[in-house]
């Protein structure tokens, strides 16, 4: 490689690339992280005593969230691959085919992802749920309002978790992950 070689700026933008990829996987991380150290959390609250099965309606919410920006970063990580494939490899001679390779590799395993976002995310979410069922639907001693607000709440992360499962099994989550 010398100073005139027009393969130096896509390498360099290759590497810089390349580092955000590598931010985003970590970021995939520390979202799985958080979201089963919520979930945990708050079903280690839970278990002390009934009156707090209603706290488990907070599960569905907070993992929709995570989930969005969990698939965010799915998304942002494809295309920035994508641009690495399409643009900067055929600017350097003999090309980049990290992203081709990693394609390949992401596409031999596509049950393990979508398995793995189903249990934290999906599954999580239907957990609380049903944990809080029993107190949402079938407790007498609740208030009126109360119960209109649970019911609410139950309906709101019902919604939650049957778009994570419509997303994670019928659009794959977004991206091929």
């Amino acid at each position: 490689m010398t100073a005139d070689d027009p393969s130096i700026g896509p390498l360099a933008e290759f590497t810089a690339l390349r580092a955000e990829i590598l931010q985003n996987n970590q970021n995939h991380n520390h979202v799985l992280t958080l979201q089963l150290t919520i979930t945990g959390a708050i079903l280690g609250i839970v278990v002390t005593g009934p009156s707090l099965n209603p706290l488990t309606l907070v599960i569905p919410i907070v993992s929709e969230l995570l989930y969005l920006r969990f698939v965010t970063d799915v998304i942002e990580t494809f295309q920035v691959a994508r641009y690495i494939r399409e643009n900067l490899g055929p600017r350097v001679p003999g090309g980049l085919c990290w992203e081709d390779w990693s394609l390949h590799q992401a596409r031999r395993q596509p049950r393990l992802g979508m398995t793995s976002k189903l249990l934290t995310f999906a599954g999580a979410s239907v957990l609380g749920l049903a944990w809080a069922f029993d107190a949402v639907f079938l407790s007498s001693g609740v208030d009126p309002g109360m119960k209109g607000g649970l019911i609410g709440l139950w309906a709101l992360g019902a919604v939650a978790a049957v778009h994570q499962i419509y997303s994670i099994l019928i659009r794959q989550g977004y991206a091929t992950t």
